[in-house]
């Protein structure tokens, strides 16, 4: 079974450097192995 996941990255305004941020996502990562087949 293929799943497919469409997520859209939050961009933010950081207040400290005043400019825009987008949130981290360690599963989007591309070593991690969540995004790959399962074996």
């Amino acid at each position: 079974m293929k799943v497919y996941l469409e997520y859209a990255i939050r961009r933010v305004h950081c207040e400290s450097c005043r400019g825009v941020k987008t949130e981290q996502m360690s599963w989007a990562e591309p070593s991690s192995n969540f995004t790959r087949s399962f074996e």
